[in-house]
């Protein structure tokens, strides 16, 4: 249901805007505030506190209220709202996709980088086992044979 601002509010119960203040300060009627910092009361809520004295309905706010400064119904917010939201996923989405790339480019390299050092490894293990191999034959050699190279 669509909320009343407080010039609304005012004019569809007669009272002024500062009366409605100060039942809001003094929490008779409950409201919120909007992203503009401006109160934002619920029309059930304000019929339950003071009857409306209005010409239009209390019914017919949902549809017909329109914004004291510019004249606008209350929808065309909304939607201003809900513009900005998706062009805020969009630009999200579109960061989303950069940071997956360079994160793809990061794994990329560093699986390349974990075959080379695989490799290395490997080459290094063989080394190793051949030294291996040749130290104990050498120790297996007797005293001439160490002596004489044969």
């Amino acid at each position: 249901m669509t909320k009343l601002t407080l010039g609304q509010a005012a004019k569809l119960t007669g009272k002024h805007k500062t009366t409605l203040r100060k039942a809001i300060d003094r929490g008779d009627i409950s409201a919120s505030k909007n992203r503009f910092g401006h109160f934002e009361i619920d029309p059930s809520e304000l019929t339950r506190v003071y009857p409306a004295v209005s010409n239009d309905p209390p019914d017919n706010t949902e549809n017909s209220v329109l914004l004291d400064a510019e004249k606008q119904p209350i929808n065309s917010d909304i939607d201003t709202i809900v513009k900005a939201k998706d062009d805020q996923i969009e630009s999200l989405n579109k960061q989303h996709e950069i940071i997956r790339g360079l994160l793809e480019n990061k794994v990329s390299s560093a699986d390349k980088e974990i075959e080379r050092l695989r490799e290395l490894v490997e080459r290094h293990q063989q080394t190793a086992e051949k030294a291996k191999i040749a130290l104990a034959v050498e120790r297996n050699k007797s005293f001439f044979q160490k002596l004489f190279k044969g």
